[in-house]
């Protein structure tokens, strides 16, 4: 398995204070990660955690906001007569509405926002 890096400044952190980022991946990558985060002292310091932990409190709220507007845009697109195609999962018109809609739970497409 390789790494995945995740940028937890915007998303997770949400309030747009705060710099910081995730890395998840194999064990044995993460300890020799580990070990060079603490080397070189690219650590979070317990304020940077607080934001973090604070913006994780407010996430599921602020996803729902996101998916709810962008399916807003994405029918309001749809509907406009300048636009030739919208691709956006959340729309039944979209080839993998249906998987979409299965599959991304707390997304547009899924049942909770019809």
């Amino acid at each position: 398995m390789d790494l995945v890096i995740h940028s937890a400044t915007k998303y997770l952190g949400g309030h747009n204070d705060l710099l910081a980022g995730v890395t998840l991946g194999a064990h044995k990558l993460l300890e020799d990660l580990n070990k060079l985060q603490r080397m070189i002292g690219a650590t979070p310091g317990p304020l940077s955690c607080f934001l973090l932990e604070r913006g994780l409190k407010t996430f599921p709220l602020r996803m729902e906001h996101h998916n709810r507007a962008g399916l807003q845009v994405a029918r309001a697109l749809e509907k406009h007569p300048k636009v030739e195609k919208v691709w956006y999962p959340g729309l039944k018109s979209h080839p993998d509405y249906a998987i979409a809609r299965n599959r991304c739970a707390g997304s547009a497409a899924s049942s909770r926002f019809w």
